[in-house]
């Protein structure tokens, strides 16, 4: 299985990549990788804006566009939040492998 290696650098100022496992169907891995980038930088400009945003706000924001994105799909439903389900627990399992110690820089 093909691997994204994204690449990071902590609020404590260490370097670190993760290893995300792609979808056999992913069209542009590029692509995946700058819109991961976009979005974290999005996130990062507006959660340390003057604005009060939590984790949880953060985390809820996130499961509503995803939502959104899932209905667009031309599949019914449950095969979206399967796939999306899948996707979500292999890239849960690399990024706890980075916090577990496992990451570095490749």
């Amino acid at each position: 299985m093909d691997a994204l290696a994204f690449s990071l650098k902590t609020a404590d100022g260490k370097e670190r990549t993760i290893e995300f496992p792609l979808h056999p169907e992913t069209g542009d891995p590029a692509a995946v990788g700058d819109m991961l980038e976009a979005l974290l930088e999005t996130l990062s400009e507006y959660v340390t804006a003057d604005t009060p945003v939590s984790n949880g706000d953060v985390v809820q924001a996130l499961a509503m566009v995803t939502s959104i994105r899932l209905g667009m799909l031309p599949v019914p439903m449950e095969s979206a939040r399967a796939l999306f389900d899948n996707l979500l627990e292999q890239a849960s399992a690399a990024e706890q492998q980075w916090h577990a110690g496992a990451g570095g820089r490749a």
